[in-house]
């Protein structure tokens, strides 16, 4: 923070008392949520294949990612998609429109 004189230090979590689970909503075991834009910056390849080793180690396992591809990592999402496939990683991609 230092070459930056204007920064924040932001603590990275959740707030348990704010945010609780909803009995109403069923859990679903093996399944995984990671939102944020599919981009490289944000390392879905890496939650991908971590979940592929998981996979040919015999670990069942879904994925489902929430957020937009900009077009220029439209081949990154595209490579994200077939390396779940190729390991029977289920992945399902929930987001708006494509940004440009």
């Amino acid at each position: 923070t230092a070459t930056f004189p204007n920064a924040v230090l932001m603590p990275v979590g959740v707030e348990t008392e704010r945010f609780t689970k909803d009995s109403g909503v069923p859990r679903v075991p093996g399944s995984v949520l990671m939102v944020g834009r599919i981009a490289p910056p944000k390392h879905v390849r890496e939650v991908v294949d971590a979940l592929a080793r998981l996979s040919l180690e015999g670990t069942s396992l879904t994925l489902t990612l929430v957020g937009d591809t900009e077009k220029r990592y439209e081949g990154y999402r595209a490579d994200c998609m077939a390396v779940a496939a190729a390991a029977n990683v289920g992945l399902s991609l929930r987001g708006g429109d494509r940004k440009s």
